[in-house]
C-alpha cells in the first residue's frame, strides 16, 4: 500500500494501519506561477510567497470543489474564505478565490445566518459571515461535512485562514459558543492521524521547498534532538488557546563571539504563529537591535536596514524553557525582508545599497495598546516545530535547511515525540478571545506562583525595567562595531532618499495592511 494511499480519509483503519498515518503537505515557492494550480494529485501544495511573506495552503471546498487558496495558520483555529463580491477591496488584495455556497450540492449553511465574526491583530481587520458545513479537500485528503466559514463582508485581511490551533481558540468562544471540531480534530477522529499534532519546516527564505506534517515529523528536517516545552495556559481561564511557550533568553553570534543580551531573570510568553509574518518581540530588545542593525525608520515606523548588513554569518539565539531548553539560532539574513517600490523594483539607499525591511518589530511601549510577543514566520524559518496538542508540548531543533532526504516518523500516544526538559511557566494575559483586534496582553510569572508582573517597558517580559544586560553597537556590513551613535541613523546607512520613502512597499502590498505587517492570531 503506497503512502497516498494512507491520507485517504475514507479507507478503513485496518488499511492504514500498515503505513504511518501521517498526511504530508510538501510546500513550493514559486510567486510567479498560478498559486491556484494543483502540483500532483498526491500531495497539497502550500506555497512560500516571498513577495507576500505569508505561507499558504491550495485547498477546494464544496462539491464540486472550489479552489480557494489559504493562510496557514498556527496562531488561528477556524477555517473560513471569502464569499461572493465579500473582500474589501479598498483594504485588501483579496487573493486566493472565493466560495459560492450557492455552488455546492453539499452544503448546509448554519442558522441564524451571520454568526461567524472574527478580527485578528492587524489594525482595522474583521471578517463577517456565515458557518457552514460542507466538503474541503487538500491534495487527495477530503473531510465530509467540516464546519467552516465563508466571509460576507472582509476587511484588512489579504485572503482566507486555515486555522489549525487548539478549538478553545475558535471564533465562536470568544461570545458564548461551544468548540466545534475543526480540522486538526476531524483528521484524528477520521483516523487520518493517530494524535493531534503536526510538524512545520518552512525552510529557509529563498527556499523552493517545506513540508508541514500531520500526526509525524521527519528526523532528516532537523539537527540535534527535539526538545519539548510545555504550552502555557492563559491565564484568566486556565485553558489552552494558543501556541505559547517560555522564552527565556536572547543572544547575539558573531564572527567576534557570543553573548547573551537579556538579563539572567528575563521570561516571556511567545506565540509561535505561522500567521505572522515578523517576528514581534519586547521594546527595548526590538530598539536595542535597531541599533545593532543600524536601521532607519521609515515613515510607518518600520525599521530599513542595508541588506548587506544581514548578509553577514551571525545569528540571534533565542532560548525556551530555561538553560536546559531548546536554542534556535536564527540567521540576521532570515530577518531581511526586502522592500520594493511600487514598480515592483526593490527599493535602494541614496548610495545605491539595496534596501531591505528588518523582520521584527516591537511590541509598543504603551500597556493599553501593547500587542503580544509573537514569533512569527521570521523566527520560523529556522526553527522545526512539531506542535503536540494531545500533549500539550512544543518540541523545537534547529532547522536543516534545503534537506533533501526524508524519513518520517509517526507520532502516537506511546511514541511520544520528546521529554519534556522545563518547568519554566510564564501566563498569557487574554481580555476576551486573542484572536480579536490588539489579541492577549503577555505577561510573566517568573516564580510558577501564578502571580502575574505588569510588562511595563518590557512589552510582555517579567521585568519592570530594561530587558538588557548589555548594550548593542551598530553593526558595519562586515560584522565589526561602527563608530556612529545614533539609534537610528549613521553615516554607514544613510537615510532613504524621498523617493524611496513615498514610494516603498513592506515586501509586497500584501504584507503591508494600514501601515502594519499582516499579524493572524
Amino acid at each position: 500500500m503506497s503512502l497516498r494511499s494512507c491520507a485517504l480519509l475514507g479507507l478503513a483503519a485496518s488499511a492504514l494501519a500498515a503505513e504511518p498515518k501521517v498526511l504530508h503537505m510538501p510546500m513550493a515557492r514559486n510567486p510567479n506561477a498560478n498559486p491556484l494550480a494543483k502540483r500532483d494529485s498526491a500531495s497539497v501544495t502550500v506555497t512560500n510567497a516571498l513577495s507576500e511573506g505569508i505561507y499558504f495552503v491550495n485547498a477546494t471546498v464544496g462539491t464540486p470543489g472550489q479552489l480557494v487558496q489559504l493562510v496557514l495558520d498556527t496562531g488561528s483555529s477556524d477555517v473560513w474564505f471569502f464569499g461572493p463580491n465579500s473582500c474589501d477591496a479598498k483594504t485588501s488584495d483579496c487573493l486566493g478565490g472565493t466560495y459560492d455556497p450557492s455552488q455546492s450540492s453539499s452544503v448546509l449553511i448554519s442558522q441564524p445566518k451571520g454568526q461567524f465574526f472574527i478580527q485578528y491583530g492587524t489594525p482595522g481587520s474583521n471578517v463577517t459571515g456565515n458557518y457552514i458545513k460542507d466538503a474541503f479537500s487538500v491534495g487527495e485528503a477530503k473531510v465530509t461535512n467540516l464546519t467552516m466559514a465563508y466571509a460576507t463582508y472582509a476587511a484588512y485581511v489579504p485572503t482566507g485562514v486555515m486555522g489549525i490551533g487548539f478549538d478553545t481558540n475558535e471564533a465562536i468562544t470568544a461570545y458564548g459558543g461551544k468548540p466545534y471540531p475543526n480540522f486538526v480534530d476531524v483528521l484524528k477522529s477520521e483516523n487520518v492521524i493517530s494524535t493531534k499534532a503536526y510538524s512545520l519546516w518552512l525552510n529557509d527564505l529563498e527556499s523552493s521547498t517545506g513540508s508541514c506534517l500531520f500526526g509525524g515529523y521527519d528526523t532528516k528536517k532537523f539537527s540535534g534532538n527535539l526538545l519539548a516545552v510545555p504550552i502555557q495556559p492563559d491565564e484568566s481561564s486556565g485553558e489552552l488557546t494558543s501556541m505559547t511557550v517560555a522564552w527565556t533568553a536572547l543572544g547575539i553570534t558573531t564572527q567576534s563571539g557570543s553573548q547573551t543580551i537579556t538579563s539572567s531573570s528575563f521570561k516571556s510568553p511567545a506565540l509561535l504563529d505561522s500567521g505572522t509574518t515578523l517576528s514581534i518581540i519586547p521594546d527595548d530588545i526590538y530598539e536595542s537591535l535597531v541599533t545593532f542593525f543600524d536601521a532607519t525608520l521609515d515613515q510607518a515606523g518600520d525599521a530599513i536596514v542595508k541588506c548587506n548588513l544581514l548578509d553577514d554569518s551571525g545569528t540571534l539565539d533565542f532560548t525556551f524553557g530555561g538553560s536546559d531548553g531548546p536554542v534556535i539560532k536564527v540567521p540576521f539574513s532570515e530577518f531581511a525582508l526586502p522592500a520594493t517600490t511600487t514598480n515592483g523594483q526593490q527599493a535602494t539607499f541614496n548610495d545605491g545599497s539595496l534596501a531591505c525591511y528588518l523582520g521584527l518589530q516591537g511590541t509598543g511601549s504603551d500597556p493599553t495598546s501593547q500587542v503580544p510577543v509573537i514569533l512569527g514566520d521570521t523566527f520560523l524559518r529556522s526553527a522545526y516545530v512539531v506542535y503536540d496538542l494531545d500533549n500539550k508540548q512544543i518540541s523545537l531543533a534547529q532547522t536543516v535547511f534545503n534537506a533533501t532526504d526524508s524519513n518520517v516518523v509517526e507520532i502516537t500516544s506511546a511514541s511520544p515525540v520528546a521529554s519534556v526538559v522545563s518547568g519554566v511557566t510564564v501566563t498569557q494575559t487574554a481580555s476576551g478571545n486573542p484572536n480579536e483586534l490588539g489579541g492577549p496582553t503577555a505577561t510573566a510569572d517568573p516564580t510558577g506562583s501564578g502571580s502575574s508582573i505588569g510588562s511595563g517597558s518590557s512589552g510582555g517580559s517579567d521585568l519592570s525595567g530594561s530587558s538588557l544586560t548589555v548594550s548593542l553597537t551598530p553593526a558595519t556590513a562586515t560584522g565589526s562595531a561602527s563608530s556612529s551613535t545614533s539609534s537610528h541613523k549613521s553615516s554607514a546607512n544613510p537615510a532613504p532618499g524621498p523617493d524611496f520613502m513615498s514610494t516603498a512597499l513592506i515586501a509586497g502590498a500584501s504584507m503591508l495592511l494600514g501601515g502594519v505587517f499582516f499579524v493572524l492570531h
